[in-house]
C-alpha cells in the first residue's frame, strides 16, 4: 500500500493562466517594436513540465475586427484583425504575449475597445483560467480628438 506522501509529491501542480492587467491603452499602429501588433502579457501561476496553447479571443466593442490577413487602412472599416489567436508557453516559461494586429487608418474617431477572452487551452485538465481572463483594450487615435 502507498502512503499518502506520495499522492501529495506526485500530484500535478495546479496552474492558472491570466492577463497581467485588468486593462490596456494601446496605440493605433503603434506598439513596443513599431510593427504595428499590440502585445498583452499572459502569466501562467507555475511552470509547466510540457508545453501548453492558450487561445485567446477578440470581440468588438466599439472597435471593428476584421477577418482578413491585411488592416483596410484606407476604408476605416478594420480597426483590428480578428483572429482566435494561440499563444504557446514552451516548458518552463511562465509569460508569453499575445500580438494583436491593430490597424493604423487615417480616420479622425473616438478611441475604440475591444476585448479579449482567454477561451481555452491544449490542457483543460492541468489548467484553468485565472483572474483576470477577460480585459477590455482601448486602441487610443493617433489621428487627433473628435
Amino acid at each position: 500500500m502507498l502512503s499518502s506522501d506520495f499522492w501529495v509529491s506526485c500530484s500535478a501542480v495546479a496552474i492558472t493562466v491570466r492577463f497581467s492587467q485588468v486593462q490596456y491603452n494601446l496605440g493605433e499602429g503603434m506598439d513596443n517594436d513599431g510593427s504595428g501588433d499590440a502585445q498583452v502579457e499572459l502569466i501562467f501561476s507555475n511552470p509547466s513540465s510540457f508545453e501548453i496553447m492558450v487561445f485567446v479571443m477578440p470581440g468588438d466593442l466599439t472597435a471593428k475586427g476584421l477577418n482578413s490577413s491585411e488592416c483596410l487602412v484606407a476604408s476605416g472599416e478594420s480597426d483590428y484583425l480578428f483572429a482566435v489567436y494561440t499563444v504557446t508557453f514552451p516548458a518552463n516559461v511562465t509569460l508569453q504575449t499575445v500580438d494583436i494586429t491593430i490597424c493604423d487608418d487615417s480616420v479622425l474617431e473616438q478611441d475604440e475597445m475591444l476585448s479579449l477572452s482567454i477561451v481555452s487551452n491544449s490542457h483543460s485538465d492541468n489548467v484553468t483560467n485565472g483572474s483576470p481572463d477577460h480585459v477590455n483594450v482601448t486602441i487610443v487615435d493617433n489621428d487627433g480628438k473628435c
